[in-house]
């Protein structure tokens, strides 16, 4: 019910409005201030400044729709791998953990507001790559399923089980080799390998880079020291920003001289108890030898880095 002006307490008084425009000028000033002085005296800054002037996270900015922005996600799956790209409200998922981890990929996924993946890619038909992909697709709109050349060639129930749920879910499938691209949101996805099929199903991993601006992720998948050696002299100037090691950080990957050629900033390790051997201890001494930051699920849990065009942030789940 409305009041009438006898219902009103008495001695109160109106806020004269001039007030509150002199309150809103104030605060505009103070804000301008402080952008400025973060920004290096631009007065507009860009989200890079942002980004290392204000300790913001995913939920802060709209990362998701933002078409100045790529966020990474490497979900804590154990001993596997699940990653998470978006970028422009476009979504690449690569790999998903065992199935036990479907639950949390999937409420993890839900939780940033995620509602469709529009590119899914399996790198190789390891379970603690793909076990858990056919439940959480089930959860999601989906766009393009992206598979190896000649995905029938593994025989693994698990595997075949997973290719007839593609058919029977009529989905889109598209199988790529080196060369292949694509994009999604203002991010591109570019294959480079396998250079060729190998015995070692490890090192039929197909590797990509996701590019943004200047930053550059390298995907490695579970490829091992051939796979490296067959890249290095493929990709001679082969260079990424961000590399998430291959096989766990295990010493059957990320040789010494793979790691300089590729010359990373920050490494993601994406793997379980250190006691089954992820990552190798001969792995971490390189990365401390060559001063690379690394970062494992394990210590971390799930690990975001949000990406500029030219710089990135961090953030760890605990």
């Amino acid at each position: 019910m409305r009041k009438s002006e006898s219902d009103k307490p008495r001695g109160t008084k109106r806020f004269p409005a001039r007030y509150l425009l002199y309150i809103t000028a104030v605060v505009a000033l103070v804000l301008v201030i402080v952008i400025v002085t973060y920004s290096g005296g631009k007065v507009l800054p860009s989200w890079d400044d942002i980004f290392h002037s204000a300790d913001v996270g995913p939920e802060d900015v709209s990362a998701h729709s933002d078409p100045d922005t790529l966020t990474a996600y490497f979900i804590d799956v154990g001993e596997g791998d699940c990653t998470l790209f978006v970028s422009g409200g476009q979504s690449l998922l690569i790999d998903s953990g065992e199935k036990e981890y479907a639950g949390r990929v999937v409420t993890t996924i839900q939780d940033l507001g995620v509602k469709r993946l529009d590119y899914v890619m399996v790198t190789h038909a390891h379970s603690d790559h793909m076990g858990g992909m056919s439940a959480i697709m089930k959860k999601f709109e989906v766009g393009k399923v992206i598979l190896g050349h000649d995905p029938t060639r593994v025989l693994a129930p698990y595997y075949l089980g997973f290719l007839e749920g593609l058919n029977a879910d009529d989905l889109e499938v598209e199988e790529v080799g080196p060369g292949a691209e694509f994009t999604f949101g203002n991010a591109r996805c570019c294959i480079l390998a396998p250079i060729e099929t190998s015995d070692n199903e490890n090192d039929n991993s197909l590797i990509s880079t996701i590019s943004f601006g200047n930053m550059t992720y390298l995907m490695m998948g579970d490829a091992e020291l051939a796979e490296e050696e067959a890249l290095m002299k493929a990709y001679p100037d082969l260079r990424a920003t961000v590399i998430k090691l291959g096989h766990h950080g295990s010493n059957t990957s990320s040789s010494e001289a793979f790691l300089r050629c590729v010359d990373p900033q920050v490494a993601i390790i994406s793997c379980g108890d250190p006691k089954n051997g992820h990552p190798s201890e001969e792995t971490v001494q390189t990365l401390k030898s060559m001063d690379v930051p690394y970062y494992s699920t394990y210590a971390c849990g799930t690990i975001t880095l949000i990406s500029g065009e030219n710089s990135y942030v961090v953030k760890q789940e605990h």
